[in-house]
């Protein structure tokens, strides 16, 4: 089921309104949005060209919002029809969603922009929020890493510590402490935890502290993630 769509007239003659689904019925209304849902969803559309020649368009419309209930769900919907400036234009409009408490979606062509202003309207008797604060508590924080954590792991350490905060300020001891978590993986983790964000971990020879050398990760990905670089050296023997 899709509600109907309140469209504001300053809307008229935008090609995105062909693009919609045939059965997400539309019509002209008087709205502060520029596209609404029985007040329960706002959305307001952006076009990068047009928000490069009129700077200050955006934030005038995302303001406008400021005092409306905060159980309705408001969401910045950005159309990308330039490259060469996008980036820029992207950041400005990153910061206003976050200023103004708008989710933003992006798009890179009308068709999956009127897709997503039909999803927004389905299942009108579904509670969104409701819906967001279980899927929030469904993702885990950590990454799931081959070899070092599993997805058990890491239910147990945030058990345990409660917030990512909390793993982050913990000592290899307290780490270790975390039933199920083998000390070679609790001191592996608190040595990704503390190296520079962004650089180069000094060369740590983790397979001659730890002998548990098949726990270590193998995944360069996973040293990609924590901005550092995980260094495995093994032993060599000399050749006879």
């Amino acid at each position: 089921m899709v509600n109907c769509l309140t469209v504001n007239f300053c809307q008229r003659g935008n090609a995105l309104l062909h693009h919609l689904e045939k059965g997400n019925k539309w019509s002209y209304g008087t709205t502060q949005a520029d596209y609404e849902y029985r007040g329960s969803t706002v959305i307001i559309y952006i076009q990068l060209r047009y928000l490069l020649a009129h700077r200050d368009y955006l934030e005038s419309r995302l303001s406008q919002f400021m005092t409306n209930s905060p159980q309705q769900i408001r969401v910045c919907l950005c159309f990308h029809d330039i490259h060469d400036v996008a980036e820029n234009l992207m950041v400005k409009v990153n910061a206003l969603c976050l200023k103004y408490e708008f989710s933003l979606l992006c798009a890179y062509s009308l068709a999956d922009v009127a897709k997503y202003i039909t999803s927004l309207g389905r299942e009108s008797d579904i509670d969104v929020r409701r819906a967001l604060r279980t899927a929030e508590k469904e993702q885990l924080p950590l990454p799931k890493i081959k070899g070092l954590l599993n997805e058990k792991d890491i239910r147990k350490v945030m058990t345990v510590k409660g917030t990512l905060a909390e793993v982050f300020r913990s000592s290899a001891h307290d780490l270790s402490l975390v039933p199920g978590i083998r000390p070679a993986r609790c001191q592996l983790l608190w040595k990704i935890f503390n190296s520079p964000f962004g650089g180069k971990s000094p060369e740590v020879s983790y397979a001659d502290e730890y002998p548990d050398s098949h726990l270590l990760t193998q995944d360069e990905s996973f040293a990609r993630i924590f901005g550092t670089q995980v260094i495995q050296r093994r032993k060599t023997t000399s050749q006879k």
